[in-house]
């Protein structure tokens, strides 16, 4: 019996220069314009579980990943120019 495992590949964005106080949901909603999100996390510090200016942003597809990094990459957020590219292997 052969078995064909589908796995979904998933193209992760990093987003730095966030601001210390936007909310997580406010994070995701940002980005959902440009398609499927699979997950949206900003980084807490692990002491003081307050933001570190950084989270990610995982799409379902590389096309809305490559969208979204052309039209969010140095927009202003608060005050804050935004870094958004696509995240290094194994972050």
């Amino acid at each position: 019996m052969c078995y064909t495992i589908y796995t979904m590949a998933k193209y992760k964005v990093f987003v730095g220069s966030l601001p210390p106080t936007l909310p997580n949901e406010t994070f995701k909603k940002m980005f959902t314009q440009f398609g499927k999100i699979t997950e949206a996390i900003i980084i807490p510090d692990r002491y003081t579980q307050v933001s570190k200016g950084y989270g990610y942003i995982t799409f379902l597809r590389n096309k809305d990943a490559q969208k979204a990094i052309a039209a969010m990459d140095q927009e202003t957020i608060d005050g804050k120019k935004m870094l958004v590219t696509f995240a290094k292997p194994g972050s």
